[in-house]
């Protein structure tokens, strides 16, 4: 009959060999057994030695070691132990069992990412909570270790963690199937942990109102605030009374409604915090890591500590180096405190280990509100801005994610955000360095802010070498190759005997990239090779590219010709390189992207191509006459019909000089005629200005200073030719007013007013339309500065014809609806050029929204035809700010490419076509190249 030890160490400690307790006689015999039971590793004698006997000098340790094993081994019986002259451990060929081991595998459902617990993981979980009556070891310790206690009470904390969080998904899990009485025991259990625990309150008393106790949400908020006060002298968070006077009011409706629904108001934090948890969640999770989850070919790479590589902050206190491996990127990270490195070779799957930590701290988030939100960024946007990490992650959140720049500053500023940064390596050597400097000031500055960042070794060791530059992380871990093992299990059964009879092709198999490659183009087992034509890299991704493309063709989908495709793949990714993108957005195709450098430069060309030129050329003479010709017309035909009646005669004989006479057309077409060649004007200074940044280096930031520099030099030289014109035929009053209203049209069709002013900041990315009450107040005080003016000049003109309370009136509403519009609320996007069907949709509810009561108002205060020109003017002014100007520049800049054969016209088409070819990436709305090392085989030409 074989023996059965089980072990208890929730609670008093307690073992039992076959159900006969043994008479160890030792404490330390007990605790040495827990130890190592509850790792369940070998470990070496002289740790053992030093944790439980620490004020012994080594040879009494040892010996005191060696009398508590005889002791364990008498009482146990042989076996159970394994023992040699280094190391002891438990023996896991042997029927042993932990109850803390147990509870620990019942729980780990419970502490991942997914929010959908099955049926299976459910049962476990209840039995690992069932199991868990009392704490680690609880009462025991040892006197004279200090080390073994402190290791005792890390243990029943992370245990006490791990419940708490168990509870905390049964609670909701049972709340979601409407199963009250269950998720109120739970939550009871789950209170008992931490009484002062604010968020197990507020959920027994969601679970009451849900429940209709509204006698005990009452009892439950009193209890709280009692407890507080007695405890901590203090009174419940805000969010906690709010939820309960929330309640409260509910209980008032479900009274006199009888309905017993709790229902759930989203406030616009909240919203936006979703948002984004849902932009990470789509453009990542779901377009890298579900892919291969569901397809069962993700790899749980192996990771070991390299804490040699970084800065620790308490290296010469803790001993750094000696850490044991990490079960997965996640416990890593906890390790890390953190912050952590992630190092690895090229393909080893450094990004797919970022998601997946991306993937359980979404998790994390989605549970408690207190949690910062994962965002994951990648470092190579940075160079050529070379500012503070903080600011641009921010201006790169607002491009990426569409989140508005005073809501992710207020979320840095709160930490309420954790990057994840990726491409490191993806820069420079001399950038490389200035951006680990970067990130360590970003931490200092933000209290250590937590952060994870993604480097080739290669790269990263350079920098350590050449420069000195270490990350002050808390940890390193550097990505193992696959072992022989892995590498069996994961390579289809047709290629296994073909990599393992090659050394060139199992060496290339340990990385994670290469053979899921193999195993995507080559599941057949024909890997075409010779001893005169080694595989190489090289070899291997040619090979895999024609093979995605004879899929595509024998699945009938030859759409493209596969040398076209490669032609434009290669300028694509040539241009990634050169501006610093991992991801390409179709929305944010840039002017830069209009050159004719040579593909082999690496960098942003200096100069200003002809394609360039003839953007700017188009885009500001055609909108300046499309867009703000249309305003100033309309506001020449109110004065025109309205008291005092004032006519523009120069635009009368401008008209007239091509022979258009007819009213008020001939105001229109001089307007055009104007608008084209003061959009030719500032053509060309915006050239002197995107040029002279151009030659800066500087041309990716922006700088707010030198735009509004910029806004001034032009909208004054517009103003100034607008005012001297008109005034050589009409009063200079007129002349000076007409020309700031040319001025203001000019810049909201140009879009000075709110973004950048250089060939890679031209086009902007917008959110979706929102309300500001602050912004609507403050221009109800420019409308009526302006009513004013404008009643001064008509009294200049009339002095009896001043109808100063309806200019008031109208102007004030105008203005009011113009300075409350505008697009900030972030939207989950999912599909490609999403920016700028946003801003094509802001343009139109802008339009809309503004224009329609401003005319109506008008056509009732004044007139008909006077509430038609007042309509059109304003509603134009706000489409243009708000997204039409942008939605211009676009498709104008997609003609110029096309134009060059650079782009086809239906690019969303080809990038699908690619994506569909295993070449691309879709993430969200964006795409991206299957890995960075098959983006730099592209760039290099080696595709075509």
């Amino acid at each position: 009959m074989s023996k059965r030890l089980k072990i208890t160490l929730l609670g008093s400690p307690d073992v039992a060999v076959n159900g006969r307790s043994p008479q160890f006689g030792s404490v330390k015999a007990i605790a040495l057994l827990a130890y190592l039971a509850t790792s369940g590793m070998l470990h070496d004698r002289a740790e053992l030695a030093a944790l439980l006997w620490p004020e012994s000098d080594s040879k009494r340790a040892r010996g005191a070691l060696r009398y508590t094993l005889s002791i364990l081994k008498k009482e146990l019986g042989d076996g159970f132990l394994l023992i040699n002259r280094r190391q002891i451990g438990m023996n896991p060929q042997l029927a042993w069992e932990a109850d803390v081991v147990t509870v620990r595998r019942l729980l780990a459902p419970a502490l991942g990412p997914d929010s959908l617990l099955p049926d299976a993981d459910l049962a476990d979980i209840e039995k690992g909570i069932a199991l868990y009556q009392a704490d680690f070891l609880q009462g025991f310790t040892l006197r004279d270790s200090a080390g073994f206690n402190e290791w005792v009470f890390i243990q029943a904390e992370t245990l006490r963690r791990d419940l708490a969080t168990a509870l905390k998904r049964l609670v909701a899990h049972y709340q979601k199937q409407q199963q009250w009485d269950t998720a109120v025991t739970y939550a009871h259990r789950w209170l008992n942990l931490d009484p002062l625990h604010e968020p197990a309150h507020c959920q027994l008393m969601q679970l009451y109102a849900n429940s209709a106790e509204w006698t005990a949400v009452h009892n439950q908020y009193q209890a709280l605030t009692d407890l507080l006060e007695k405890e901590l002298d203090v009174s419940p968070q805000p969010e906690t009374t709010a939820l309960y006077q929330q309640l409260c009011q509910l209980r008032e409706t479900v009274t006199a409604t009888g309905s017993a629904t709790v229902l759930y108001v989203e406030r616009p934090a909240q919203r936006s915090r979703r948002v984004l948890m849902e932009k990470v969640r789509r453009f990542w999770v779901d377009s890298l890591l579900a892919p291969l989850r569901n397809e069962k070919t993700f790899i749980h790479l192996k990771l070991r500590f390299t804490n040699d590589a970084i800065e620790h902050p308490w290296s010469d206190v803790l001993d750094t180096a000696q850490i044991p491996d990490a079960a997965n990127i996640y416990h890593a990270f906890r390790n890390a405190d953190r912050s952590l490195l992630i190092l690895g070779a090229p393909g080893a799957g450094k990004t797919i280990s970022l998601v997946a930590l991306a993937n359980y701290l979404l998790a994390i988030a989605g549970d408690n509100e207190t949690q910062p939100v994962p965002v994951i960024l990648n470092l190579s946007g940075w160079v050529g801005k070379q500012v503070e990490i903080g600011e641009w992650a921010v201006e790169e959140m607002v491009a990426k994610y569409q989140i508005p720049r005073r809501m992710g500053r207020r979320w840095l500023a709160d930490d309420r955000l954790l990057f994840l940064l990726d491409g490191l390596d993806e820069m420079l050597a001399n950038d490389r360095v200035d951006c680990i400097t970067a990130i360590n000031t970003f931490r200092q500055k933000h209290g250590l802010a937590d952060v994870v960042v993604c480097c080739r070794q290669e790269a990263y060791e350079t920098a350590v070498c050449l420069h000195d530059a270490r990350l002050r992380v808390n940890g390193a871990v550097l990505i193992r190759p696959l072992t022989t093992a892995q590498i069996r299990q994961h390579a289809p059964s047709s290629l296994v005997q073909t990599i393992f009879n090659d050394e060139t092709l199992l060496e290339i198999a340990q990385s994670p990239l290469n053979l899921n490659m193999m195993r995507t183009a080559f599941d057949s087992g024909e890997i075409t090779h010779s001893e005169a034509a080694p595989l190489t890299h090289k070899n291997l991704f040619d090979q895999y590219v024609q093979r995605m493309f004879q899929r595509q063709e024998a699945k009938g989908n030859g759409t493209y010709d596969r040398t076209e495709v490669s032609t434009q793949l290669t300028w694509l990714a040539q241009q990634m390189q050169r501006h610093n993108q991992a991801i390409f957005l179709i929305e944010q195709l840039q002017p830069s992207w209009l050159t004719h450098d040579a593909p082999a430069q690496k960098s942003i060309s200096r100069r200003t191509s002809r394609s360039q030129w003839l953007y700017l050329l188009l885009t500001r003479a055609t909108m300046a006459a499309v867009f703000g010709s249309p305003i100033l017309w309309s506001f020449i035909q109110l004065i025109r019909i309205n008291p005092p009646h004032i006519e523009v005669h120069f635009f009368t004989r401008l008209a007239g000089l091509f022979g258009v006479t007819a009213v008020p057309w001939n105001s229109l077409f001089a307007l055009i005629i104007l608008n084209l060649g003061i959009g030719a004007i500032i053509a060309i200074l915006d050239s002197l200005f995107f040029h002279r940044r151009r030659q800066r280096g500087d041309g990716a930031k922006i700088d707010r200073w030198r735009g509004g520099l910029h806004l001034l030099i032009v909208g004054g030289t517009v103003g100034v030719l607008t005012t001297l014109l008109i005034a050589q035929t009409d009063a200079w009053m007129l002349a000076l007013f007409l020309g700031g209203i040319e001025m203001l049209g000019s810049t909201l069709a140009l879009g000075y007013v709110t973004y950048g002013n250089s060939f890679r900041t031209e086009v902007r990315t917008r959110g979706a339309l929102q309300w500001s009450w602050r912004n609507a107040g403050i221009w109800v005080g420019v409308g009526a500065c302006l009513s004013l003016l404008w009643s001064g000049i008509i009294w200049l003109n009339d002095p009896t014809a001043v109808a100063w309370q309806l200019n008031l009136l109208n102007n004030s509403l105008m203005l009011f609806l113009l300075g409350g519009v505008s697009g900030k609320r972030p939207e989950i996007q999912n599909r490609p050029n999403e920016g700028i069907r946003i801003a094509a949709k802001n343009g139109a509810l802008a339009f809309v929204f503004v224009a329609v009561p401003i005319g109506v108002l008008t056509a009732v205060t004044v007139n008909l035809t006077s509430g038609f020109y007042t309509g059109l003017m304003i509603g134009l002014a706000a489409a243009t700010a708000h997204g039409f100007n942008d939605v211009a520049k676009h498709l104008i800049l997609r003609l110029l490419l096309w134009g060059e054969q650079r782009l086809p016209i239906p690019l969303a088409r080809l990038l699908d076509y690619a994506a569909d070819s295993a070449l691309l990436q879709k993430v969200g709305g964006g795409y991206t190249f299957r890995h960075r090392l098959l983006l730099d085989y592209f760039a290099e030409g080696e595709g075509v």
